[in-house]
């Protein structure tokens, strides 16, 4: 069993909807039953074939120490927004999807033929396109990548489930083609060298070069075909 925790921002005490939703990471049943002790309550109101959690209450301490590294920049880009909270609660939803060979289900929206796939929220964290496989429902094949930051700014949200939000409303729009979202978010090289700079920042080769030479040389051939 896996436990995915959301930070639910309300402007309003009385508010029905949360103006924000960050996404704190996964945790594994054993790690969660640990924090439970720290206020953690059952949701019955949630999906009955699940056990669900719910913290009312949660303090700028706790949203920082328990958010795993690949989302701490959105969840201070939240919290210290010019936006007051009356209301910060936590949720944490069991999620049992695992395909055939024990993989965590992606998290991501299918548009058109390509499946766009989310890891991690942090600025250069890359946002995957992928090609639907005719043959293979579970394993769409890679197109092009685009760092998250750019994926906020093309869709002008802040947080990753506000990016699947809008997502969700574009699918319905219109049929999404690669060649569609490569020109909806502007992908290119500027964007490809983005990620392989922040990829291997500080990384050596074996013999002590910048370990990104490699991908680099092996791209520049490529693109010289």
């Amino acid at each position: 069993m896996l436990y995915d925790l959301f930070a639910d921002f309300y402007e309003k005490s009385s508010d029905r909807h949360p103006k924000y939703i960050v996404l704190m990471g996964t945790y594994n049943e054993n790690t969660f039953d640990e924090m439970k002790i720290l206020g953690f309550q059952e949701d019955s109101d949630l999906n009955a074939s699940f056990q669900d959690y719910v913290m009312d209450g949660a303090d700028e301490n706790f949203l920082q120490e328990y958010t795993k590294n690949g989302y701490q920049s959105e969840m201070l880009d939240v919290l210290y927004s010019d936006v007051n909270y009356e209301k910060i609660q936590v949720r944490a939803l069991a999620d049992e999807a695992l395909d055939d060979q024990g993989r965590h289900t992606p998290l991501g929206v299918v548009m058109g033929d390509m499946f766009v796939y989310f890891t991690e929220s942090d600025p250069m964290t890359p946002v995957w396109f992928e090609k639907l496989n005719p043959e293979s429902s579970l394993d769409p094949i890679p197109v092009f990548q685009i760092p998250m930051r750019t994926v906020k700014s093309r869709l002008k949200v802040i947080t990753l489930m506000d990016a699947m939000s809008k997502l969700l409303e574009m699918k319905e729009e219109k049929h999404w083609t690669e060649e569609l979202l490569r020109d909806f978010f502007a992908a290119g090289i500027d964007e490809a060298l983005e990620i392989i700079t922040y990829e291997f920042r500080g990384q050596k080769d074996i013999d002590g070069n910048p370990a990104i030479l490699h991908p680099l040389t092996v791209g520049l051939m490529g693109g010289g075909k």
